[in-house]
């Protein structure tokens, strides 16, 4: 009998679903010996894929064109965690490792990418040489090249991929349209669902498959008016195209330097705003490469005089600009820490709560212990040029002295914890083992990306919206979000230099305030003028078409969100499965603004989606899902596949008694942390602002009993206030399991999804 043929639509060929289909092929290289077992079963099938990419290239989505100059501010994914790798032949197994093919590509002619660089993007050029070691191997761990150059790998090993697959798979069989673009999806049939594809421009045309994945991406628009947008550079960064937009503007002399007394516009102070201002660098005369300067780079002062006032920064309000990765990891290098690991995960499963203001409490004071300072002087209200002189010395601290205690690494250290489920561990990995331990089933697999996209699952509940807990969470959450998306310390540095020297400055203003003058056409904001406008675009949830078109036809958690099933799939509005995966912006949720004026958000499930390392887990995750569910089209042809990979992740479920038990070893935990948030906002009272006393006072922080005794010394008043706040505390309310601990999760993680697939073949194995 013939192989089941399964079939496909794929909206998109970014990161995302290259990655997916690239570790699909070698899932089902790794497997072929229990496929072939499963098909003396009677389990046989082929895998048909049509991908439609609007693009004419795959594999670089938005982040990754291949002519961008920005630089990647991260280090290089290197092989996916797919079981069997080693049985599989290694020159297709090693188009899957990034870090080691850019490695190969950056060591095989590092003079001439230099030398490049050094024209196109010295700030790159400068993090390039510092990611070299002394046998001229480059450190793939850090940022060390451009999002171009890593797209051209990508794209290179994206169609390497699809040609060995052709020459080597007749069981994966990959189609890709090129300049198709998927402008909306029929789910009339939830087992056959259609993508509306439009090539070109052209009306769309209906395309049914067995299985969809939408995965294109974030939509970009213009962050200006469409008048002030003619005027604008808003392209992907690159040094030739932004060459000739400021000659077109009369910017720059014969020698391509820009003329002095001229000035810039830049929207924004996030590392979109970074990536163009280090693309100014080789058009401002003085900045230069330097091997005796710990920051990589040099400006003369007396030719930065000319430049005064060149580039004006502007954002919508006073918050901070990009700071310095002066932190690259999570590792606690403070002198104090008011937070463990395994505190951490006690707040986290407190049902419904902001979990993360409270950790932020907590973060600031141990800051403050370690660096002489009171909570309330950690991470004070700045202006962006206040920033920019703060990130500057800590910079120049790091880059010649190797400090590691700053207020900003620690900061940065603390919150990459937070997202990655973790507290604040000198041996974050100790700190974890030791948890698993304790908490095999409600930690085991989870650390990293799946508490990070569960952050706000509860607290984005329709019935949370609108509490202040939720606006504290989110304020919290954009802090959080501001620190791990930080610059290398040299491109950040290179931007805070601007400003030390006088070149940069800032304006806070909405940016509908930018316009034209009418006389001159030239942009205008707040009674200026400037020569030129450069504008990166903004990620809009509101501009993908894709996600307006599911409204009203998908089962929704607030009006505009959909509400996925375990696994990321799409359900109708009465909550039957539908064979469509949606990994885009869907599952962040909406923000809105209620009667306090503050940003609330409801329905986030995930907020990975334009994250390079995150495409890759999913890459794994998904290529896992999609083997599962091809067996189970074949082992039940009648029922849904989603409700049958539902039913095997089911009985993988630890017993209800199991479970209780664990959880409740969390409720003293809980409690502790909570009596110690009392302790030590009652400790900064106390200092009466002496930052020597707070440290000494919240030594005593780590138990109730050390507490107790340090109170007891302390005058009446302070006794009484201690007390009251701690008849204050609440009880501890755990997830019941499955449905309110299970809800948090709306993807498998990679060990729940290898123990159903296990399972699969088990069941099929038995009946052989």
């Amino acid at each position: 009998m013939a192989p089941r043929i399964i079939t496909h639509g794929l909206s998109g060929l970014g990161p995302r679903n290259a990655q997916y289909l690239v570790n699909l092929a070698l899932l089902l290289l790794s497997s072929r010996d229990r496929l072939a077992n499963a098909k003396q079963s009677g389990v046989d099938f082929k895998l048909h894929f049509t991908v439609f990419e609007k693009q004419s290239q795959a594999g670089t989505g938005n982040a990754f064109q291949t002519n961008c100059d920005a630089a990647i501010n991260t280090g290089i994914t290197g092989l996916p965690a797919i079981r069997g790798l080693a049985n599989i032949d290694p020159l297709f197994v090693n188009l899957a490792n990034h870090a080691k093919n850019i490695a190969t590509r950056l060591e095989s002619a590092t003079t001439e990418i230099l030398s490049d660089l050094q024209k196109r993007n010295p700030a790159v050029a400068a993090l390039l040489k510092k990611a070299l070691r002394l046998d001229g191997t480059v450190d793939t761990s850090v940022a060390c090249t451009t999002r171009g150059e890593l797209g051209r790998l990508l794209f290179a090993n994206t169609l390497s991929a699809l040609d060995y697959v052709r020459k080597n798979m007749p069981e994966l069989i990959i189609e890709i349209r090129y300049n198709h673009q998927v402008t909306g999806v029929d789910f009339t049939d939830p087992r056959k669902p259609r993508l509306l594809v439009s090539k070109e421009g052209e009306a769309p045309t209906s395309y049914e498959f067995d299985f969809v994945t939408l995965a294109h991406g974030t939509s970009l628009v213009s962050p200006v008016s469409i008048e002030v947008g003619a005027k604008a550079y808003s392209l992907t960064p690159n040094h030739d195209s932004l060459k000739e937009y400021l000659q077109s503007q009369g910017l720059l002399d014969v020698d391509g330097y820009i003329l002095p007394g001229k000035s810039i516009a830049l929207t924004g102070v996030s590392l979109g705003a970074y990536d163009y201002a280090t693309l100014l660098l080789p058009f401002i005369r003085g900045f230069r490469l330097s091997d005796s300067s710990p920051g990589g780079f040099e400006f003369d002062p007396a030719i930065a005089g000319q430049y005064r006032g060149l580039l004006t920064l502007i954002s919508r309000s006073l918050r901070g600009p990009s700071p310095p990765r002066l932190a690259p990891n999570q590792t606690w290098k403070g002198k104090v820490s008011l937070l463990s690991t395994e505190e951490m995960h006690a707040l986290r499963l407190h049902r419904n709560s902001d979990w993360l203001s409270p950790s932020y409490e907590l973060l600031r004071a141990s800051v403050a212990a370690s660096v002489g300072k009171l909570p309330n002087g950690v991470e004070i209200e700045r202006t962006v040029s206040e920033h920019m002189q703060l990130y500057s010395a800590e910079n120049d601290d790091f880059l010649v002295d190797g400090a590691t205690i700053s207020e900003t690494a620690l900061l940065r250290a603390g919150f990459v914890a937070f997202s990655t489920g973790s507290g604040l561990e000198a041996d974050p990995a100790l700190a974890e083992q030791s948890l698993v331990e304790k908490a095999p089933f409600t930690r085991a697999g989870r650390l990293g990306w799946p508490m990070f996209s569960s952050s706000g699952s509860e607290i984005s509940l329709p019935t949370k919206m609108d509490t202040p807990d939720n606006a504290a969470f989110y304020k919290s959450w954009d802090q959080l979000h501001h620190f791990i998306s930080a610059s290398p310390v040299i491109l950040q540095n290179a931007v805070a230099s601007l400003f030390r020297h006088g070149v940069a400055t800032h304006q806070s203003a909405s940016f509908d305030q930018i316009g034209l003058a009418l006389s001159s056409r030239k942009i205008t904001l707040g009674g200026r003028e400037f020569d030129a406008l450069l504008a990166p675009k903004t990620i809009s949830r509101e501009a993908d078409p894709v996600l307006a078109s599911l409204e009203g036809k998908v089962k929704e958690i607030y009006e505009g969100v959909p509400e996925y099933g375990k696994g990321m799939y799409l359900q109708t509005i009465d909550g039957t499965p539908i064979n469509v995966f949606e990994v885009g912006m869907g599952g962040w949720g909406r923000s809105i603004r209620n009667g306090d004026g503050r940003k609330h958000v409801v329905g986030e499930q995930w907020n990975d989606t334009n994250n390079y390392h995150a495409a890759g887990v999913f890459g794994t995750n998904h290529a896992l899902l999609t083997l599962i569910l091809s067996l189970a089209t074949i082992i039940t042809p009648n029922d849904s596949p989603l409700d049958i990979a539902r039913a095997f992740y089911e009985a993988t479920f630890p017993p209800l008694r199991d479970f209780r038990l664990e959880i409740r070893r969390f409720e003293g935990i809980w409690r502790n942390v909570q009596e110690r948030l009392v302790f030590v906002k009652l400790c900064a009272e106390l200092a009466a602002g002496d930052p020597v006393a707070f440290a000494s006072s919240i030594e005593h922080a780590s138990t109730a009993d050390r507490r107790n005794t340090f109170m007891s010394g302390q005058e009446l008043a302070f006794r009484i206030a201690y007390a009251n706040e701690i008849e204050k505390v609440s009880d501890f309310d755990p997830p019941k399991f499955p449905p309110h601990f299970e809800r948090r999760f709306t993807a498998y993680t990679t060990p729940q999804l290898e123990a159903i697939l296990d399972g699969m073949f088990a069941v099929i194995e038995a009946d052989n």
